[in-house]
């Protein structure tokens, strides 16, 4: 791992720990630990920025999770593209989506 990646997981390690301490309660409470698949679209244009980033959110909460890029870092995109697919447990991928 090189040294920006473990600057990386630092900084996810301390944002989730920020948002849900020692568990997503209302998560576990709600939520049933089954399969499920989630996209991350675009709202406006952009510039793709971060998605090493979201990836190694989702894998820190369930090494599981799957995810297949539709763009990559740096690629340019349009309103309603989609830029990832998640697929995986429900109560994980709804607990990295606000982080």
């Amino acid at each position: 791992m090189s040294a920006i990646d473990e600057i990386i997981m630092r900084q996810i390690s301390v944002a989730l720990a920020e948002d849900i301490g020692a568990g997503d309660i209302t998560t576990l409470a709600t939520i049933k630990a089954e399969p499920i698949k989630a996209v991350i679209a675009a709202k406006s244009d952009g510039v793709l920025a971060g998605l090493p980033v979201a990836d190694g959110v989702f894998h820190t909460l369930d090494e599981s999770i799957k995810a297949v890029h539709r763009i990559e870092d740096s690629d340019r995109f349009k309103k309603g593209d989609t830029i990832v697919e998640y697929e995986g447990n429900a109560g994980a991928i709804l607990t990295g989506e606000r982080t």
